[in-house]
């Protein structure tokens, strides 16, 4: 029995291919993002990540990652993912400093910190804040060349403005959802004692 981390065989991968790009024609190849199809149909590495994450999920691994790989990428076309730059970014919650990368952990990853004593909750700037979330996870997919990253959510002196349950939902749903096996581990430092 193969273990979590073995990558699939050619002709998994193949089959995957495959039956991906018959439910990109099914769905109408509108709903999908050119860039994304070419990653999955030139990358092995990056179908490798969505076998890997489609492990734990019960039922038949091709049909389970063919289905992460679909829903994944009408996710991506729907949030807009390739139209985020870092021109289109609020500049105020980019220097406001509450998510940055910085160094790299124990196991060579690099580090994603989100400061929640930093963010404030605004409902007005929630779609902001989560294209920023995303636009940072991009940058560091590249610059990782698809290699894990590992997220601090730092609660040091975080009061109960400072809590955002909405983003905490989208950060987990992104990246439990969207972003396959990207997470090398997701540390809270100083839990406060009203979410303990």
């Amino acid at each position: 029995m193969a273990s979590e981390d073995t990558p699939p065989t050619i002709q998994q991968i193949e089959h995957i291919r495959n039956e991906a790009e018959t439910k990109f024609e099914d769905e109408g190849k509108e709903s999908f993002h050119p860039n994304d199809i070419a990653n999955l149909l030139y990358n092995d590495e990056y179908v490798g990540r969505f076998w890997i994450h489609s492990f734990f999920i019960p039922g038949e691994r091709v049909e389970n990652t063919v289905n992460l790989v679909v829903n994944t990428f009408k996710w991506r076309n729907d949030f807009g993912v390739h139209e985020i730059t870092e021109e289109a970014l609020d500049k105020n919650i980019m220097e406001k400093g509450s998510l940055y990368s910085r160094n790299r952990d124990r196991d060579g990853c690099k580090i994603l910190v989100f400061c929640i004593r930093k963010h404030v909750k605004d409902p007005q700037n929630m779609q902001k804040m989560k294209a920023f979330f995303v636009y940072m996870l991009e940058r560091l997919e590249r610059e990782e060349k698809g290699g894990k990253i590992s997220i601090v959510f730092d609660s040091e002196n975080a009061g109960i403005t400072n809590f955002d349950i909405e983003l905490v939902r989208f950060v987990i749903q992104v990246l439990i959802g969207y972003y396959p096996n990207f997470v090398n581990k997701i540390l809270v430092y100083e839990m406060p004692w009203i979410l303990n």
